[in-house]
């Protein structure tokens, strides 16, 4: 069995890598490509008083995809959504990134019984060259990767708690139902 104290120093080990990893991409100020700048131009508009339910882009509904990863950043614009800055767009899917690291490192260290193993596990998922674009571009990929990793940490915690393994039952199927919203 693991230490709390342990767990979750592998957490937040695996979470402050994971945020300077990806939050470098906010010392960059590197334009959105055309296609990263489909889920801005989304969130812009809901922030600007467009429909929170059916994402809106010119005014016509945009159903391609669900709402989620539009919500998150729609919340972020909240202050200034006419003209954002490239990095405040960017800061749901770097959370995201950060997010999806720590819960990997959670189960690791869960399975293992081990923190440092919990701490390469994160680790080597937050410097993944493919995970860390998902991380640093404005796209929904990385929130779907979330809530996977979300769900699986609650069900691997309610294997391992057998006193709250409804909390971690609810925590599992409510992960799984946001993944419909992504």
């Amino acid at each position: 069995s693991i230490s709390r104290l342990g767990y979750l120093r592998a957490m937040l080990v695996t979470g402050l890598f994971a945020l300077i990893t990806f939050g470098s991409v906010w010392l960059a100020d590197k334009p959105l490509s055309m296609h990263e700048s489909r889920l801005p131009q989304l969130a812009r508009e809901m922030s600007l008083g467009g429909s929170w339910i059916i994402p809106q882009s010119g005014g016509r509904p945009w159903t391609e995809r669900p709402p989620l990863p539009q919500w998150i950043p729609a919340l972020t614009l909240q202050g200034n959504p006419d003209r954002p800055a490239e990095w405040v767009v960017r800061i749901p899917p770097v959370f995201m990134g950060v997010l999806t690291g720590m819960f990997i490192s959670a189960v690791a260290c869960r399975i293992t019984s081990s923190p440092r193993l919990g701490i390469l596990a994160g680790v080597a998922l937050a410097s993944t060259y493919q995970f860390l674009i998902y991380a640093t571009l404005a796209e929904d990929e990385v929130f779907l990767a979330a809530l996977v990793a979300m769900a699986w940490w609650a069900f691997v915690e309610a294997l391992y708690d057998a006193r709250r393994r409804w909390f971690w039952g609810i925590v599992f199927f409510a992960a799984l139902a946001l993944t419909h919203l992504v």
